[in-house]
């Protein structure tokens, strides 16, 4: 079957490019602070707002990334994706689990990450950043964005996770050390996909009525 492609919108191309935009000017991890209301003191001079500590690796980041950090800190296999996913300050973590299996190795819960995003740029280009990893060979199974019903809520939800692993498909430890590959240098990447993003709905418009 063979469908024919969509004529451009050109409302919807340049309300994308603003949203893309609005991710491209979000600062990095290293320009400020992505855990929210964080103030805690730096290492190197007892800053309230030096960034020389920021990372996944902070040991307030289990904390600070949680709206209950004392119930439910986030739990340190998928602590890299959401440090991340937060440095990126257009998607907003709701849940994630590290993964759990049970006496014999069955997976009780998946590694993932569910998160608001109030428009698709930013989902796409994520999604985007998951596939170059698959293509390229990093990850031990394939993973992927996709839409989630959470309650009542307004806003639309994501879901990152991996495919639903067979039975002798990778093990817990192969998808955690895939939550770390899709974490490294998540934020250049996704800016990276988004910029071009934005060179090519500019192509489209130049040619829109």
């Amino acid at each position: 079957m063979r469908i024919k492609r969509l004529t451009p919108d050109p409302a919807a191309c340049r309300a994308h490019r603003q949203a893309l935009e609005d991710l491209l000017r979000q600062p990095t991890d290293k320009q400020a602070r992505p855990c929210p209301g964080c103030r805690v003191p730096c290492p190197c001079r007892g800053s309230p707002v030096c960034t020389c500590g920021c990372s996944s690796a902070c040991a307030h980041a289990p904390g600070q990334l949680s709206s209950e950090p004392d119930t439910y800190p986030i739990e340190p296999g998928i602590l890299p994706l959401v440090y991340g996913l937060s440095s990126l300050r257009v998607v907003f973590p709701c849940w994630s689990c590290e993964g759990h299996v049970d006496d014999t190795e069955a997976f009780h819960k998946r590694p993932g990450v569910w998160f608001f995003a109030r428009s698709l740029a930013a989902p796409g280009v994520i999604a985007e950043h998951l596939s170059e990893l698959r293509i390229a060979g990093k990850l031990a199974c394939p993973w992927h964005v996709r839409v989630v019903h959470w309650g009542d809520d307004v806003e639309t939800t994501f879901a990152i996770e991996p495919e639903a692993p067979a039975m002798d498909g990778p093990g817990l430890d192969r998808l955690r050390r895939d939550v770390r590959v899709i974490s490294a240098d998540l934020q250049t990447q996704v800016k990276r996909l988004a910029a071009g993003l934005v060179s090519a709905l500019d192509a489209v418009l130049k040619t829109a009525p």
